[in-house]
Formats: C-alpha cells, structure tokens, sequence
C-alpha cells in the first residue's frame, strides 16, 4: 500500500507524514481507534471559530510520529482530501468519549468542531489548561511550553505566516 512521502523530520526526531488519500486516513483512524488516545489539533483559516475554515488537521498517534490531513490549503502540489469528507471520517472518532483527545486549547478547536455540525466529545488533556491550573501567571503559548517542557523549539506562526501587511493567511501557506 501507497504512502505519502514524509515532509519534514522535526529536530526532536519525530517524523511528520501527510495524509493525501483517504485510504490512508482511514488506515491510520483505525490505528488511532485500537489506541484509545491521540494529540490533535487544527489548522484554520481565522482565529473566530465561527467563521474559521479548516485548512489542516494533525493528529499524533504516539511518541514516534505525527500525521498532518491538509484539506484547505490553496497552494497544494499534492491531492488533498476535502474538509468535508475528511470530518466525515474523523466524526466518529471525535465524538467518541472514550477515545481521549489531547491538545493545546481544545476549546478553540472544539467550537470550530461544533460549528461544522459536530458534537466532539472525550478530552484527555489540555496543555494549556493544565499549565493554567500549574502557573496562573504568565503565558501559556504551545511555543512557550513546548520550550520550558520539552526543550524543543516549534515552528512559529509568524515565520510560516508573516506578519503586518505582508501577513497570509494559512490557507496559502504549502503544504
């Protein structure tokens, strides 16, 4: 079976696949559905959940990889699956209780969720939310905990993004 080329190896180690078909992604729902648990976050083309488009969708299965499912990104050289099909897909997932969903601010990502016409239920963790309940003061950016936990630095918004007049929305940046 066909899978997609990996896009990039993070300095951490853990190597990030595509997700370009949808036999692929159902493969990997699968594996994620035996597991029980799984990160996940979403890519979107507004910072307001009501309005936001979904551009991607990550999902991380382990300690050892990660998956990224494009489905809006306007400057694509590969297929991507559409939004619709691919939350079609993922519903019966995120809707489940009892497979638990870790993330950073899945309150953003669940108001987008809802505003597709989905009821996500089963939260694991929230990063943000337990650096909150740990440290009151301060930020609570993935940046700044993905450094101070983990030592590793993530890709910033702005370096992929811009920012100011030159600013793009994500939707435009390649997959």
């Amino acid at each position: 079976h066909s899978h997609a080329p990996l896009i990039a190896a993070s300095t951490a180690g853990v190597p990030f696949q595509a997700i370009h078909t949808e036999a692929d992604l159902a493969r990997l729902l699968g594996e994620i559905e035996r597991k029980g648990d799984f990160g996940f976050d979403l890519e979107t083309s507004s910072l307001n959940p009501r309005v936001a488009e979904l551009v991607g969708i990550a999902l991380c299965p382990g300690l050892d990889r990660s998956f990224y499912i494009p489905v809006g990104h306007r400057v694509s050289e590969l297929p991507q699956i559409p939004a619709g099909r691919a939350l079609e897909m993922l519903k019966p997932l995120l809707e489940n209780a009892r497979i638990k969903k870790i993330g950073q601010n899945l309150k953003y990502d669940w108001s987008v969720l809802m505003a597709h016409g989905l009821k996500p239920d089963g939260i694991g963790a929230d990063t943000m939310v337990a650096s909150y309940a740990l440290e009151p003061e301060g930020r609570h950016t993935m940046y700044m905990l993905s450094e101070k936990y983990l030592g590793y630095s993530t890709i910033k918004y702005e370096e992929l993004c811009g920012k100011g007049k030159d600013k793009i929305g994500f939707d435009l940046v390649t997959v």
